[in-house]
């Protein structure tokens, strides 16, 4: 009888073991709001002017199940303005204009995508006449997941508008 129950005891122990195993595993594969967001070739920072200047962006859901994205554009308060280049209006952003491209009419839009894939659109940012010259503008573009309704990945875009005098 000893035996026996300590065989059931180990039957137990091995059932309790790969559920276990079963539970953590299949937790680790159903990552959400896993994604990446990136401006192609790493060029997030370009020159604007009135024509304005394209930023080429990638998203990818890195997670393992298909998944509804939104875009958002926030311009951001604090200056990401580069030392190296003089700003007219200092320790400011500017409020440049924002558009969306390549199938996308406006920024946010949705965006479905499966596990692993990648859609590519761009984001379009241009000044006006009335925009301060030698000046930055940062926005802060954010791919949010509606699984967990929070940001999944995010980049920052930097627009310097230079004087188009000075060339």
């Amino acid at each position: 009888m000893f035996l026996a129950f300590n065989q059931r005891l180990t039957a137990r122990q091995f059932l309790f073991t790969l559920g276990l195993f079963m539970f953590a595993t299949s937790f680790g594969f159903s990552q959400t709001c896993n994604a990446e967001l990136a401006v192609e070739k790493n060029r997030n920072s370009k020159s604007v002017s009135e024509k304005g200047a394209i930023y080429k962006m990638v998203l990818t859901n890195n997670s393992s199940r298909a998944e509804s994205f939104s875009i958002k554009t926030t311009h951001l308060k604090t200056s990401c303005a580069n030392k190296h280049f003089k700003q007219s209006v200092p320790n400011a952003n500017l409020d440049l204009v924002v558009l969306a491209t390549d199938r996308l009419s406006e920024v946010p839009s949705k965006i479905a995508l499966g596990p692993g894939q990648s859609y590519k659109f761009s984001i379009k940012v241009s000044s006006n006449k009335t925009t301060p010259i030698n000046s930055w503008g940062c926005i802060e573009v954010n791919a949010i997941a509606d699984s967990c309704k929070a940001s999944a990945a995010s980049t920052v875009l930097k627009s310097y508008v230079p004087d188009p005098e000075a060339n």
